[in-house]
């Protein structure tokens, strides 16, 4: 099975399982077959997602978020098919575009994290959806930022699903997560572009990440 087919089961796995924000200012421009394309501009910087509403979405509905791997875009991410999974499961979908094709995965409370909590906490109020029930899955460098969102926000994300991910060891020393939360993840054990002993040798094993789970 390849890792595009994994990325997308991990949606419907997570479904069944106080700090100021900055202000942001929300402008949509593009409609990519349902989607709605929208920059926002946070701390004088424009960030982008693309969101996907199932028609009828009901109220109290969770929020997953996808997060793109190292070079490759939200639209990319946003073809691979959550969609339909999103359709019959009755959730809001994000995919949120990180700044050159990439992810600050190397420091802690990065804007980043800033970006990504205060897009969440936003698409909660502005869509009726459940705060308890918002969840991120990601990628490569993607899943890297779900490790860090799990350390870094987990009063926002309740639960992440990192697909052939890591955590480095810089982030990993001093981790103090604010709550306990479920953990699931996929990781080939012949990847050798991100190992599962740990990335570039001498970074936490996934199954390190996974017992501190």
């Amino acid at each position: 099975m390849n890792r595009a087919i994994l990325f997308v089961l991990i949606s419907t796995i997570l479904i069944g399982c106080s700090k100021n924000e900055p202000p942001i200012t929300i402008v949509n421009d593009l409609n990519p077959e349902n989607g709605v394309k929208t920059t926002y501009t946070i701390n004088g910087v424009q960030r982008q997602f693309i969101l996907y509403k199932p028609s009828n979405l009901p109220s109290n509905a969770p929020l997953v978020f996808v997060l793109l791997g190292y070079t490759q875009t939200a639209e990319r991410f946003y073809s691979i098919g959550f969609n339909q999974i999103a359709d019959t499961a009755n959730f809001l979908l994000c995919f949120p575009q990180g700044i050159s094709n990439a992810w600050n995965i190397y420091e802690n409370n990065s804007a980043d994290v800033i970006f990504l909590r205060t897009l969440a906490k936003d698409l909660q109020v502005q869509h009726s959806l459940s705060s308890t029930k918002t969840f991120a899955a990601g990628f490569s460098m993607g899943a890297a930022m779900c490790n860090v969102l799990a350390l870094d926000a987990s009063e926002t994300f309740k639960a992440v699903a990192p697909v052939a991910g890591f955590v480095l060891q810089s982030i990993w020393s001093v981790k103090n997560p604010q709550y306990n939360i479920p953990y699931f993840t996929i990781h080939g054990t012949a990847d050798q572009t991100v190992p599962i002993t740990g990335f570039l040798g001498s970074n936490p094993s996934t199954q390190t990440i996974v017992d501190y789970w």
